[in-house]
């Protein structure tokens, strides 16, 4: 069976979390009777709770969702890629496992989102870029159109939709070979989209209204993010990469603001003195 849409949640070690997860899912998928039209699959990043025994539980509930451990820790990235490459679903929605359903209706209304529009990309976006829509709605009709309209009215919002869970792409548009030259950093699942979607005359829809939203867990999220400093560099990285794939000359100014800070500098120098000084040590 070809399913409309995969749902493929990345996860490690947040069983309890990952449950209520499923839990949402599985009732927003019943109550709009989607079934046949919406797969769940999670990849579990050799967890070392009790993720294995939850999936196990979710394998009796819900035979046709695929739900797999792998045998060993391949990184955050590459889970994600695995994801990607083994899906067969006409759109792929990479959900992290650290955020959650808004309301029961929401599948419902992504589902009809595809279904009617049929877009390259759908980004589930907030009330904030309300008044930057152009005049004849959140629809672009191609992703130059898109990334363009964007630079100049609001470049910070190309930065924003970097969050996993915003973005739904139809899987045949995904390049897997740029987002495995980006998998050492922190935004493949971008550089594959976009990589992908450069030549080609998918719609890009915007869908006002987040359906999602992460948990609200203290602590949570921050366990998987580096500092601020090493976001800027993943920043300045994808603005120019979008610069290039699309010729926006603003893009490439704008990500001149993203540098690495004095303090950061710093830290680099000291962490390489301390090397040294080790190393030095070792052969006294």
């Amino acid at each position: 069976m070809v399913f409309l849409l995969d749902v493929c949640i990345p996860t490690f070690n947040r069983a309890g979390h990952l449950d209520s997860l499923l839990s949402q899912l599985s009732e927003a998928i019943a109550a709009g009777n989607h079934g046949e039209q919406v797969r769940v699959v999670v990849s579990d990043n050799a967890s070392t709770d009790s993720t294995p025994m939850i999936l196990e539980e979710w394998r009796r509930r819900e035979p046709n969702w695929e739900l797999s451990s792998r045998e060993s820790n391949v990184g955050m990235m590459m889970n994600f890629q695995y994801l990607v490459s083994g899906s067969d679903g006409d759109y792929v929605w990479l959900l992290g496992d650290d955020d959650e359903l808004i309301s029961i209706g929401g599948i419902g209304e992504l589902v009809e989102e595809l279904r009617s529009v049929m877009p390259g990309l759908l980004i589930l976006v907030g009330s904030e870029v309300g008044d930057l829509f152009p005049s004849g709605g959140s629809q672009f009709p191609n992703p130059g159109e898109f990334v363009s309209y964007f630079a100049t009215r609001d470049p910070d919002f190309l930065r924003r939709q970097t969050w996993i869970s915003a973005n739904i792409f139809r899987r045949e548009v995904f390049d897997i070979g740029i987002s495995l030259n980006h998998i050492a950093g922190w935004y493949m699942h971008m550089y594959g989209i976009f990589g992908g979607l450069k030549n080609l005359p998918e719609v890009v829809r915007l869908m006002p209204g987040l359906i999602v939203q992460p948990a609200k867990i203290p602590g949570l999220r921050e366990q998987n993010f580096p500092d601020t400093a090493e976001f800027w560099i993943e920043w300045k990285r994808y603005y120019l990469f979008l610069a290039r794939k699309f010729r926006e000359p603003k893009l490439r100014r704008y990500a001149s603001r993203w540098s690495v800070g004095f303090g950061y500098r710093l830290r680099k120098w000291r962490d390489n003195l301390f090397r040294i000084w080790r190393w030095l040590k070792a052969f006294r």
